[in-house]
C-alpha cells in the first residue's frame, strides 16, 4: 500500500498547493526520491494531475469572484503579498503563456498564474494544456534532485575529469583515448547532455573518438554519391506526398502554397496536424506547439548526426543540414564514417524535390477530380500512417501500449462534455504529451537497447 499512499499524497499535495496551501509538492517528491527514486518519478504524474485540477478550480473561482476579492484572498496566504499578486498580473499581461511556462524559474506560486489567466481572458482549455509542461518540469526536477546529488555528482565528476584524474574538457579520461567513466541512471542523462554540448562547442570528447578525419575526396564526387543515395527516398516521398496534397486540397487551400508548406516542413505527421489546424483556423501558438512536439525526434537525430561531423563545420552548414533531417535521410547518413557535408546535402536534394513536387501534384489533382474520388483517395493518408506505425508496433509491445493510450485519450477528449470543445490542435498536444509521459515513465527503454 505504500506506493498508493505516496501517489495519493502527491496528488493531494499538488491540488492543495494550486489552491490554498503554501508548501510546494517538491517537498514530498524529494522525500520519496531519498528512498525510492523510481517511485518519485512515477509520483510526478499524480502530483501533476492534482496540480492541474487545483489550477482549474482556482481559475474558475477567481473568474467568479473577480479581481479585488481574489487578490485580497490570496494575500492572506503565507508568503504571498498584494505586491506579488500584482507582479504576476503584470508579468502575465506582458508575456501571456510564456510567463506561465517560465514561472518555475522565479518561484511565484502557480495559483497566482491561474488567477491571472482567468481574469485576463485566457481560455480555460488553453491554460490547462500549458499548465502540463509548466508544472511537469518543476515536479520532475524535484524528483530527480536527490538522485542527482548521489549518482549524478559522481557522473559530473567523470564528465569533466581529465588525464590522471584531473578535470579536462569533454570528459576525456586520458590522452591515450581511454573511455570516460560511463555514468548510470540520471548521471547518464547529465553526462550525455554535457558531452553533447561540449562536443558541439569544442569538437572533441569521447563521442568524437569514432569520427575519422575526412579523406581528400572531391566535393563533386561526394555530392553525386549523395544524390544517388537520395534518389529512392525522393521517389518514395513523391508517392507519399500525394496524400498530403490531396488533404491540402480538401481544405480549399491555394494549391501552389502547398509547395512552400512542404519545402519547409518535411514531416508527414506534422504536416497532417498543421493542415488540420489551418483548415479550422487554429492559433499560431497552437500550430507551433503541435509541430514542436510531433517533430521532437528530429532534435535527437540532429544531435546524433552532429557527433559524426568533422571539426570545423560551421553553424551555417549545420543549419542547412538541419533543414533536411528526416527519418530516411538520417538512416543513410548516420552509418557513414566519416559523414561529410557535401554527401549529406546531396542526399537531401531529391527527397526535398520529391516531397514538394508530390504535395503540389496532389493539391492540383485534388482541385479537378470529383469530390467522391477525392474523398476515396483520402484513404491514402490513413494508409500512409498505418505503414509508419504498424512495423514498430509489431516489434515492440511498448509501442502498441502507447498507441492505445494516445487513441484512448484522443477519444476521451473528443466525446467528453467540457473537453470536446477543445480545438483539435490542443487535443493532439494533450494526447501526445500524456501518452509519451506514461510510456516514458512506466515503459522505459531498457538500458543497452537504446
Amino acid at each position: 500500500m505504500r506506493p498508493v499512499a505516496d501517489y495519493g499524497v502527491a496528488a493531494a499535495w499538488g491540488g492543495a498547493e494550486a489552491t490554498v496551501f503554501f508548501f510546494v509538492p517538491d517537498i514530498w517528491l524529494s522525500r520519496i526520491a531519498m528512498t525510492n527514486p523510481k517511485r518519485a518519478l512515477k509520483a510526478v504524474l499524480p502530483a501533476l494531475a492534482g496540480a492541474i485540477a487545483g489550477g482549474v478550480a482556482t481559475y474558475r473561482w477567481s473568474k467568479s469572484v473577480g479581481a479585488e476579492r481574489s487578490r485580497d484572498a490570496f494575500a492572506t496566504i503565507p508568503a504571498i503579498s498584494h505586491a506579488m499578486v500584482d507582479k504576476v498580473d503584470a508579468d502575465y499581461r506582458d508575456r501571456g503563456i510564456l510567463a506561465l511556462l517560465s514561472s518555475f524559474l522565479r518561484g511565484e506560486p502557480y495559483k497566482l498564474y491561474a488567477r491571472a489567466a482567468a481574469l485576463q481572458g485566457t481560455p480555460l482549455a488553453q491554460f490547462a494544456a500549458w499548465s502540463v509542461p509548466a508544472r511537469a518540469v518543476r515536479f520532475k526536477a524535484a524528483a530527480l534532485r536527490q538522485r542527482r546529488h548521489g549518482v549524478g555528482t559522481r557522473a559530473r565528476g567523470a564528465l569533466y575529469r581529465g588525464p590522471h584524474g584531473r578535470r579536462g574538457p569533454c570528459g576525456a579520461e586520458s590522452s591515450s583515448g581511454d573511455a570516460a567513466i560511463a555514468p548510470r541512471g540520471v548521471g547518464r542523462l547529465w553526462g550525455g547532455m554535457g558531452d553533447v554540448l561540449c562536443r558541439l562547442l569544442h569538437g572533441d570528447g569521447p563521442l568524437a573518438g569514432g569520427v575519422v578525419t575526412p579523406p581528400d575526396v572531391s566535393r563533386g564526387a561526394e555530392v553525386r554519391a549523395g544524390l544517388r543515395g537520395g534518389l529512392p527516398i525522393g521517389l518514395g516521398y513523391f508517392a507519399v506526398a500525394l496524400a498530403i496534397g490531396l488533404y491540402w486540397a480538401r481544405g480549399d487551400l491555394p494549391p501552389l502554397a502547398s509547395a512552400v508548406f512542404s519545402a519547409t516542413s518535411m514531416s508527414s505527421t506534422s504536416q497532417f496536424a498543421g493542415i488540420t489546424l489551418i483548415i479550422v483556423k487554429g492559433g499560431l501558438i497552437e500550430l507551433a506547439a503541435t509541430t514542436f512536439i510531433v517533430n521532437l525526434r528530429y532534435l535527437l537525430m540532429s544531435v546524433s548526426l552532429a557527433q559524426r561531423l568533422p571539426a570545423g563545420v560551421g553553424t551555417l552548414k549545420r543549419l542547412i543540414m538541419a533543414a533536411g533531417v528526416t527519418d530516411e535521410i538520417y538512416a543513410i547518413n548516420i552509418s557513414r564514417a566519416p559523414l561529410t557535408v557535401p554527401y549529406f546535402v546531396g542526399s537531401m536534394v531529391l527527397p526535398i524535390l520529391g516531397w514538394t513536387a508530390g504535395t503540389v501534384v496532389g493539391a492540383l489533382v485534388g482541385e479537378v477530380i470529383p469530390d467522391s474520388v477525392q474523398s476515396a483517395a483520402g484513404v491514402l493518408l490513413y494508409g500512409m500512417f498505418i505503414a509508419i506505425v504498424i512495423p514498430p508496433a509489431k516489434k515492440h509491445h511498448e509501442v502498441r501500449i502507447v498507441m492505445a493510450i494516445a487513441a484512448a485519450v484522443s477519444i476521451l477528449l473528443a466525446f467528453t462534455p467540457g473537453l470536446r470543445e477543445l480545438e483539435v490542435g490542443w487535443r493532439i498536444i494533450i494526447s501526445t504529451c500524456i501518452a509519451a509521459a506514461l510510456g516514458a515513465t512506466f515503459l522505459p527503454v531498457p538500458e543497452g537497447t537504446r
